[in-house]
């Protein structure tokens, strides 16, 4: 199987619903909606779910992928995905299942959002159903074309009629609202079980827009002051500890083992030049006390796993044997060959 992650930067979080995977070095986060949630509130149990797991705006800062137990039906699959997405700003990948291939969200919404835009229908449509037919809404099914989309993209509201298969569902969730989205602002559709449902039901279905602005709102309750605040950690795997102390290299020491270099004054060149124009002759890296940033890749400071991760563009395991093999025992050697480049930079603090 094709390591889908070895081509990006590694996900530095996983939220999950239904059973935790197991194979990952990464902190996990529970957002499995709870049985036992009090009856008589009126919170919807993702946005309660999403609530009581103690993620924070802090932690979706960083890259996130959302791990979809293989058990978990599609209907709350795609709830569950749609208020993760929404608390987090932006959609996330998705895997669906134990050792299951990562689903990128970007590729179903880039081709949702390439289909050509023919302007407003020259009648108001307040419903439409997609997915399934209708006996008295306009309906698509099937493949989206330009007049497909053109229902979708501005029709007052939207009903979608989900597939049974839980990967599909997710992709219709995501072309149907990236369809939908008008700049930044989106417009979720509601998610019905009986594509002949009448239209005035109330119990029709989810709204996932009422979700998508609860998910939101909760974010926004959630914000502090300490932008470094994290969700309450569980007790370390063995596995975990041995990254741990793979990560605490020195990091000027990795930066020159991944083949970097610095001119002094606390800038580096980074060592992803085929990312930069002109291979970053101009240094563009920050390294500071156990971390580094380059502006232009990374889009936050990142430690000595994950740094090596990306530039090597393997997993976080890898990247930790890598670093206890060929840094750690030769850390004092590779410091000393740009030692006296950091002096000046030391001296002036």
């Amino acid at each position: 199987m094709e390591n889908t992650q070895a081509k990006h930067r590694p996900y530095a979080l996983v939220v999950y619903i239904g059973a935790a995977p197991t194979s990952e070095t990464v902190r996990l986060i529970d957002v499995t909606p709870s049985a036992f949630q009090d009856p008589s509130s009126l919170e919807h149990p993702v946005v309660a779910a999403l609530k009581l797991s103690g993620i924070t705006p802090a932690d979706v800062r960083s890259r996130v992928l959302m791990h979809i137990d293989a058990s978990i039906d599609p209907l709350s699959a795609v709830i569950a995905y749609a208020a993760a997405s929404a608390y987090a700003g932006r959609r996330l990948d998705v895997r669906l299942g134990e050792g299951a291939e990562v689903f990128e969200a970007e590729q179903v919404e880039t081709i949702s959002k390439g289909i050509p835009d023919i302007g407003k229908p020259a009648h108001s449509i307040e419903l439409v159903q997609v997915g399934a037919p209708h006996s008295v809404l306009p309906s698509v099914s099937g493949s989206l074309g330009a007049a497909e989309a053109q229902l979708v993209r501005y029709a007052k509201r939207c009903r979608l009629v989900l597939v049974p298969d839980t990967g599909s569902a997710i992709a219709q969730f995501l072309a149907v609202a990236a369809l939908r989205q008008r700049g930044d602002q989106d417009r979720f559709p509601i998610l019905v079980t009986d594509a002949d449902a009448p239209v005035d039901a109330e119990d029709a279905g989810s709204d996932l827009d009422v979700i998508r602005r609860a998910a939101i709102d909760l974010r926004r309750s959630s914000r502090t002051d300490d932008r470094s605040s994290l969700a309450p950690r569980g007790p370390l795997s063995e596995r975990s500890k041995d990254l741990l102390m793979a990560a605490s290299a020195p990091i000027e020491s990795v930066m020159v083992a991944l083949g970097s270099t610095t001119p002094g004054n606390g800038v580096w060149h980074c060592p992803r030049p085929h990312r930069h124009t002109h291979g970053d002759a101009v240094p563009s890296m920050k390294v500071e006390t156990s971390r580094a940033r380059c502006f232009r890749c990374d889009p936050e400071w990142v430690d000595a796993i994950r740094l090596t991760a990306d530039v090597k563009g393997c997993s976080f395991d890898e990247a930790g044997a890598w670093l206890t093999a060929a840094v750690h025992p030769r850390a004092a050697e590779l410091y000393a060959t740009i030692a006296d480049k950091l002096v000046p930079a030391q001296a002036t603090e």
